[in-house]
């Protein structure tokens, strides 16, 4: 299913397209009920009626719809209409990745550095000085 802008799937009205590859689309959208933005992932024309993948489709929703961690966006919903399905996700703004991605690195930069700190604070007959 191809989401041009200005189409409207339910109550989400999609403004842009994020992403397109081969084995899917990604649009940003306004949620018209709960005023907020989305990302919507769609399934490309090509996989519309491949059981197989639809199947697999629905099984990423509903697993992704399980998993709750920083790094993995929010399933708000999964919408079926006469032209395929949709998984309706948290849209992730690149800046809230990258603060997410530095914070993890300054916190395994603290880790190391605790570490080295308390080894040499504590010497043994083999690094005694």
């Amino acid at each position: 299913m191809h989401l041009a802008p200005g189409t409207r799937l339910g109550a989400y009205e999609v403004f842009s397209i994020l992403g397109a590859r081969s084995m899917r689309e990604v649009c940003r959208a306004r949620d018209a009920k709960l005023k907020r933005e989305v990302a919507i992932k769609v399934l490309p024309d090509a996989f519309l009626h491949d059981p197989e993948r639809l199947a697999r489709f629905q099984r990423e929703a509903e697993l992704l719809a399980t998993l709750n961690h920083p790094n993995i966006a929010a399933v708000y919903g999964f919408e079926e209409t006469p032209g395929g399905s949709a998984i309706v996700l948290e849209l992730v703004q690149w800046w809230r990745r990258l603060a997410l991605t530095i914070n993890a690195c300054f916190c395994v930069r603290v880790s190391c550095f605790n570490t080295y700190s308390r080894a040499r604070a504590f010497p043994t007959e083999r690094n005694a000085s």
